[in-house]
């Protein structure tokens, strides 16, 4: 357990609902990676993806159906924006 508070998670667009299609096993490896940021650390699955923009970063997850893809940035002040 971690006494530091965890950063909030602000959803943009639909990219909640999107997750919430993914295969369960996906969804609870992005969960685990996005809890991570929440504490502050880097994910494991994550790396930049400044194609996208600058500051934006990647979380990519494959099973037997496929890659799934997370989109997001981590901004001090406010948290992290899931795009």
């Amino acid at each position: 357990m971690t006494d530091k508070p965890l950063k909030d998670i602000h959803w943009h667009g639909d990219s909640l609902d999107v997750i919430r299609e993914f295969p369960r096993a996906v969804r609870v490896d992005i969960g685990s990676e996005l809890y991570l940021l929440q504490l502050g650390e880097k994910p494991v699955h994550s790396k930049p993806f400044a194609s996208v923009g600058r500051g934006v970063w990647e979380v990519r997850i494959k099973d037997q159906s496929g890659a799934f893809r997370v989109f997001y940035v981590v901004r001090r002040r406010d948290g992290i924006h899931v795009l």
